[in-house]
């Protein structure tokens, strides 16, 4: 567990799920993940031309220094009424203000979110109707035929996350379905790991993947989905 914190993968699975439910994309393959920290936010994740690091507003990203544990949105307004609101709150001139809030206490929110689900029967987060964002494996070391790849946090390989289109025109391996898989083509280290490259141990996860992929190609409709998904829970 503490590797995958370090090794980012943690970070990358995270931001995905923010993106899917969202439609905030990362504005580069593994987000830039840049030194700031909390007082500077705001100038950080700011546009290159505003001297920050993005190259786009509507992302997810992260930073490493003096921000953890809080979680943070970084917001850009041109509105003249509204910067001078935010002038008198002590938000600073703008245009980018950041919103921060100095924690993140996950064994207080998760029952809370349980207790949601369970008494108001509402979730916290609802992915979107279609992917926005795929978290893929990418190896940490030369992989040879023949290697094994073993769980998130391992040796083997490490997450990188980038949108949902592009892993799909590179036929990167989702980073769900890559514990266990047994590569047949060697793989160089800092490389992305592809569908091609590896042979998939048979899962319900895997053919509950498949049928996801094929309906949003639109290869089967809304019905023969719920009959696939039917037949493998019955299996």
């Amino acid at each position: 567990m503490l590797v995958e914190f370090v090794d980012g993968s943690k970070t990358m699975i995270e931001m995905a799920a923010v993106s899917n439910a969202t439609g905030l994309v990362p504005d580069v393959r593994g987000m830039h993940g840049p030194l700031t920290d909390r007082d500077h936010l705001n100038r950080t994740f700011a546009l290159a031309e505003d001297g920050g690091v993005l190259s786009r507003t509507g992302v997810v990203d992260y930073g490493i220094g003096q921000v953890a544990p809080g979680v943070f949105l970084i917001v850009r307004t041109d509105h003249p009424r509204l910067r001078e609101a935010m002038v008198l709150r002590d938000m600073g001139a703008g245009p980018y203000y950041t919103l921060f809030r100095p924690f993140h206490l996950c064994s207080i929110e998760v029952p809370l979110t349980c207790a949601m689900l369970a008494i108001r029967r509402r979730s916290n987060m609802v992915p979107l109707d279609r992917p926005v964002s795929e978290v893929f494996a990418v190896a940490k070391r030369d992989l040879v035929p023949g290697d094994t790849l073993d769980a998130i946090g391992g040796t083997t390989y490490y997450s990188l996350i980038d949108t949902y289109q592009q892993a799909r025109a590179e036929d990167l391996l989702p980073i769900g379905l890559a514990k266990d898989a047994r590569l047949h083509t060697a793989v160089s280290m800092d490389t992305p790991i592809r569908w091609a490259d590896v042979q998939i141990q048979p899962s319900t996860v895997h053919s509950l993947r498949r049928l996801q992929e094929r309906w949003f190609e639109g290869a089967i409709v809304d019905q023969d989905l719920l009959d696939a998904i039917d037949i493998l829970a019955t299996d």
